[in-house]
């Protein structure tokens, strides 16, 4: 074991040896609320619309590494986040910079999908709560290329590159999802010039798939995706600490047998 560092959530301590790579720890908060756009929303399905399962509105989460904070979002982390998708080079590999309408439909998004299945892109900060951006896993849209599936992306603030810091949040993010809701594998797209993100894929461990590779419209333009594949067997969960346990003990995690 190496050093151990005292962290704290939820106002309790915990004494974690730094050789871990990251804890998760949700907890049931009585007193959060679903926000009111999320109340009697559908989100489109295969076969029609549904009713948002709302399994885990009232619950907040946090995942810890050496450096960051991975959190669910809050209506309050609006501006940040418009910041962040206005920012032309930050958005540059993914049609240019978003206004404030589609940068909260996004917001929306991850609301949604963290309220329904547990995880989305989760919000990055650092410990001493300055935002970063975001990085995390999140189902596909309706009608993507590649049909359905999960893929895990990022996207940080230009004074937080070359840290190290996407590749940090997206390994815990990874993790999470294989230990805790048994995802058998996420993928991860890029464009063929985007050199940054595929050296945070290839760090990652994940396992190029040509024959995935695809084309989607994109503005005006075209994108086109080179694609790879994660599996828990890559090596992200071979290191299960006791940290991660506090999670499964603090919130209903569903059997192996349920599709995800």
């Amino acid at each position: 074991m190496g050093a151990k560092r005292t962290r704290s959530i939820s106002g309790e301590t915990y004494d974690t040896p730094l050789s871990h790579r990251a804890f998760c720890h949700i907890a049931d908060i009585a007193d959060c609320k679903l926000a009111p756009r999320f109340r009697g929303r559908t989100q489109a399905a295969r076969g029609g619309r549904r009713e948002i399962t709302r399994r885990y509105a009232g619950v907040t989460a946090v995942i810890l590494t050496d450096r960051l904070k991975l959190r669910d979002w809050r209506d309050s982390d609006s501006d940040a986040l418009v910041a962040l998708n206005a920012d032309p080079e930050v958005s540059r590999d993914l049609g240019g910079p978003l206004d404030r309408a589609a940068s909260d439909a996004k917001l929306d998004r991850y609301m949604a999908t963290f309220v329904e299945l547990g995880f989305c892109r989760w919000l990055v900060e650092d410990l001493d709560q300055q935002f970063l951006g975001y990085a995390g896993v999140m189902p596909s849209r309706s009608g993507h290329p590649l049909g359905r599936h999960f893929d895990i992306g990022w996207r940080l603030v230009r004074a937080a590159w070359g840290r190290g810091y996407a590749t940090e949040a997206a390994k815990a993010s990874l993790r999470d999802v294989f230990e805790r809701m048994h995802l058998t594998k996420v993928l991860a797209y890029t464009s063929a010039n985007n050199f940054r993100s595929q050296a945070v894929i290839k760090r990652l461990n994940m396992q190029r798939a040509a024959s995935l590779d695809y084309s989607a419209p994109v503005g005006k333009g075209t994108w086109r995706g080179l694609v790879w594949i994660a599996r828990p067997s890559d090596g992200l969960v071979n290191q299960t600490c006791a940290d991660s346990l506090l999670l499964e003990k603090t919130l209903p995690v569903p059997p192996r047998s349920t599709p995800i």
